[in-house]
C-alpha cells in the first residue's frame, strides 16, 4: 500500500484517540499533515498522549472531553468542531471496549455497555458529521468492528452482537452515501497486542496498534476513494 499522501491539513476526528489504538493513529494521521480532533474521557489519558506527541505535532492537536455516547454531548462536539475548522474530512470511530461472560450469567447492564461503547456511540458520532460530509462532497468514515464479528467467538456475545451492528452499519452507511463522495468502512482486528505483549512474543499471532494504523490513515485519505462498504480483516496471524 503507497503512503497516502493526500492527509495533509485534513480535518479528522479520533473518537477514543487517547487508547492504544487511537495514540498510534493520532500520532501518524498528525505526521501525515492532519488536523487531527481527538475525543477523550480520562484526564489522565490525554496527559499521556501528549508526551508522546512532538511540540510540532501538538500544535495540529485538538481534543475534547465527550461521552460519544451521549447525544447531546456529540452535537455540541460535531458542532464546536465546525464552529473551529468549517469542516470535517474524516471520523475514525474507535471508541469502543471489550467484555468477557457467558449468556447465562450476562446482566442487561453489561449487554448495554457493550452495544453503547461499541456502535451507539459509532452510529452517533457517524449520523452527526454526515450532513457535513454530504454538503461538502467528500468524507472519510471507518469503525472498529472485530474477526468475532464473523467467527463468533464463545462468552462474548454483547460483544460478538456490538461488532456485528459496527460491521453493517457502515456498509449501510456507504450504500447510502458513496454518491456524495462519502465512504464507509469497517476494520476487523482480533486482539491487539501491547508493547509488552509484542517483546515476549515478537512476530506473535496479534497485530499491533501501530500495524493496524496505517491501514486506518488509508481510509481516512482521498486515496481511499474507490473502497467503501468493506469490512477488512487485520487479524495479524490470528
Amino acid at each position: 500500500m503507497n503512503t497516502p499522501t493526500g492527509l495533509q491539513d485534513r480535518v479528522i476526528i479520533v473518537t477514543g484517540g487517547t487508547g492504544r489504538l487511537g495514540q498510534a493513529v493520532t500520532q501518524l494521521l498528525l505526521q501525515r499533515g492532519a488536523q487531527v480532533v481527538v475525543t477523550y474521557t480520562k484526564d489522565a489519558e490525554f496527559e499521556r498522549l501528549e508526551k508522546a506527541l512532538s511540540t510540532q505535532e501538538r500544535e495540529h492537536l485538538s481534543a475534547h472531553q465527550v461521552d460519544v455516547s451521549d447525544e447531546k454531548q456529540v452535537a455540541g462536539f460535531v458542532g464546536d468542531v465546525m464552529e473551529k475548522f468549517k469542516r470535517i474530512d474524516g471520523l475514525a470511530n474507535l471508541v469502543g471496549g471489550w467484555d468477557s461472560t457467558p449468556v447465562v450469567e450476562l446482566t442487561l447492564e453489561a449487554w448495554n455497555k457493550q452495544l453503547d461503547m461499541n456502535l451507539k456511540s459509532a452510529f452517533l458520532m457517524s449520523r452527526a458529521v454526515l450532513p457535513h460530509m454530504i454538503a461538502a462532497k467528500y468524507g472519510r468514515i471507518m469503525g472498529v468492528g472485530a474477526q468475532s464479528a464473523i467467527q463468533a467467538a464463545k462468552n462474548q456475545t454483547h460483544y460478538n452482537v456490538s461488532k456485528v451492528g459496527v460491521m453493517w452499519l457502515m456498509e449501510t452507511m456507504s450504500n447510502e452515501v458513496k454518491q456524495h463522495g462519502v465512504t464507509a468502512n469497517a476494520i476487523l482486528p482480533s486482539a491487539i497486542k501491547t508493547k509488552a505483549e509484542n517483546e515476549k512474543d515478537p512476530g506473535g499471532a496479534w497485530a499491533m496498534p501501530e500495524e493496524i494504523a496505517p491501514m486506518i490513515a488509508y481510509l481516512m485519505s482521498p486515496e481511499s476513494r474507490a473502497t467503501s462498504g468493506a469490512k477488512i480483516p487485520v487479524y495479524g496471524k490470528a
